[in-house]
């Protein structure tokens, strides 16, 4: 029975990261993957993610992500190619009904953040295509942009295999057991034994560790287009989102070889039942 230090389930951008972390610590690792590397059952596909640091959701969130930044800027400086975009992020909402304005200040003043408040002309002039209803107020978050995922999961994965990692795709974790000094890690490819065990399963953790989580796989869409004005939408833009009526709304300026628009809106609400519907679903026009 092959010992690891540790084995990591879940091979998507966080376990990815993780692994690669670890793999860096000199730690002898185990990655288990139940479909190929890049699938697009997880949380990693669609090209970019934004990366923010004025968190509406709560300020405790801020000093792991300005730890994360700084790590996201030294891979952009080893990887080889330009992983992160600090182009900023741009927020425009009604600022005296806005959850989401007021998050963004409230993290910004409680760690001085680079927050710049903008009227409606100066949202038109730094993003010339988000056209802002006249009661709105912009936030640039200067310190905000976004991360090609592609990549990332390039140097994470090379990063894994460059080390004392090993990947192990197609493999099912079917359980894992606690004993004495290990946890027990049963396999659809065998049964492996380790210190740790990093689960970074995303939809499917529910169903590892037996329904102990409240937690809901909730699918968000995600649309790309070409600009009808290009230059609208530049490359260099900020990022840029607003906080509606109808939800929080974001989107990416042009981006990648096709040079497309990424827009999505954040929750959708979508509830599946099972992760596995995902590959089942069709979107009509």
């Amino acid at each position: 029975m092959k010992h690891y230090d540790v084995v990591v389930v879940g091979m998507g951008v966080m376990g990815c990261a993780a692994a690669a972390r670890l793999v860096q610590a000199g730690l002898k690792v185990l990655c288990l993957e139940q479909y190929e590397l890049g699938n697009t059952f997880n949380s990693s596909h669609g090209q970019t993610r934004l990366i923010r640091l004025s968190y509406f959701e709560d300020p405790l969130y801020v000093p792991l992500l300005k730890e994360a930044l700084g790590d996201w800027q030294d891979i952009n400086r080893v990887a080889g190619e330009k992983v992160l975009s600090l182009n900023g992020l741009l927020i425009a909402g009604d600022r005296q009904s806005s959850p989401v304005l007021n998050g963004v200040l409230q993290s910004a003043s409680q760690f001085r953040l680079e927050v710049e408040e903008l009227t409606v002309n100066e949202c038109g002039q730094r993003a010339p295509g988000m056209k802002v209803p006249a009661n709105w107020t912009g936030l640039l978050d200067k310190q905000a942009g976004f991360l090609d995922l592609d990549k990332s999961l390039r140097y994470f994965i090379d990063a894994v295999r460059s080390g004392s990692g090993q990947i192990l795709e197609n493999t099912v974790m079917e359980s894992f057991r606690e004993q004495s000094d290990r946890v027990e890690v049963k396999t659809s490819r065998g049964v492996f034994t380790c210190d740790k065990i990093v689960l970074t399963a995303g939809s499917w953790l529910n169903r590892i560790t037996g329904e102990q989580y409240p937690l809901e796989v909730e699918m968000n869409l995600q649309y790309w287009f070409k600009a009808k004005k290009p230059e609208n939408l530049p490359g260099n833009a900020p990022a840029f989102a607003f906080d509606t009526e109808n939800g929080f709304y974001y989107g990416i300026p042009q981006y990648g070889p096709e040079g497309l628009v990424k827009f999505a809106k954040h929750r959708s609400g979508f509830i599946l039942q099972e992760p596995e519907q995902l590959g089942n679903l069709r979107i009509s026009p």
